[in-house]
């Protein structure tokens, strides 16, 4: 909706649309996939939170770059090094959430 009703470039918008899915999905982990797990105070765990998530996205970004300077064939692919970045950047964090801020019950 972002793009069709402004002049905001791609990339633009997906730096606007990270914070509301990054929050949306911290609410959605916090009660189901880690709950009862995680720090007693919402905004401290918000905050980690948001962080593992924009290191991820780093991760996610720099694969895809580097996939692309590595094999600039998948150019025309780029669904190709865009799923690896993304399953990289999956991993690291959901371990990182599950080691580091989701490790114990929340008191």
């Amino acid at each position: 909706m972002l793009l069709s009703t402004t002049t905001v470039a791609p990339w633009q918008a997906r730096i606007c649309s990270f914070l509301p899915a990054v929050l949306v999905t911290w609410l959605l982990n916090r009660r189901h996939t880690f709950a009862g797990r995680g720090l007693r105070r919402a905004p401290a765990e918000a905050i980690a939170y948001v962080a593992i998530q924009t290191i991820g996205a780093g991760i996610n970004f720099g694969t895809f770059i580097l996939f692309l300077a590595w094999m600039p064939q998948l150019r025309t692919l780029a669904f190709v090094p865009l799923a690896v970045g993304s399953a990289v950047a999956l991993f690291f964090n959901y371990t990182t959430s599950s080691l580091l801020l989701y490790s114990r019950p929340r008191p």
